[in-house]
């Protein structure tokens, strides 16, 4: 039975989810206009807040264990390191260099590879000597720099 002055279960309107979230985001908009958020700690700071636990929940904990205690995996360490290497591959001073870092590049990519840890598939393949010293000289001559060879000739190349 109905309170005297309340609406009864029958009368109240369904809400669906979208009605939901509708009126709550409305709410929440009203409440900042008013400024009831304003003055909160931790304004203007980046919220960290976790993703939503994927698939894999016994990944996600031990990713968020190891972040929480600063441990960086192996694999996010190699894959820095190349990331860090292709980048120097492209600001190479002279050919000595370029193979200094393709040989590098490589030595990490096949570690990586190897591992046989990896969570994300690596679909890295090595470098080829010859052809990054190509793209070096290509872009060496497009600046009018020319090339600096490792033994400290110049040669005439197309």
């Amino acid at each position: 039975m109905a309170r005297p002055g309340l609406p009864s279960d029958r009368d109240r309107p369904v809400l669906t989810p979208a009605m939901r979230r509708n009126l709550v985001e409305r709410r929440i908009v009203e409440a900042m206009e008013r400024g009831e958020f304003d003055g909160l700690p931790g304004a203007g700071k980046p919220l960290h807040i976790d993703a939503p636990p994927p698939v894999n929940e016994d990944l996600w904990w031990a990713l968020k264990l190891m972040r929480q205690a600063n441990v960086v995996p192996d694999e996010v360490r190699y894959r820095k390191r190349i990331d860090e290497l292709r980048a120097r591959l492209d600001t190479a001073a002279d050919e000595r260099q370029v193979i200094a870092i393709v040989r590098e590049l490589n030595e990490q990519i096949r570690t990586l590879n190897g591992m046989g840890t990896n969570v994300i598939p690596t679909t890295l393949t090595t470098f080829d000597e010859a052809d990054a010293l190509a793209r070096w000289r290509r872009r060496a001559e497009a600046s009018g720099e020319g090339p600096s060879h490792a033994n400290g000739e110049s040669s005439n190349y197309v």
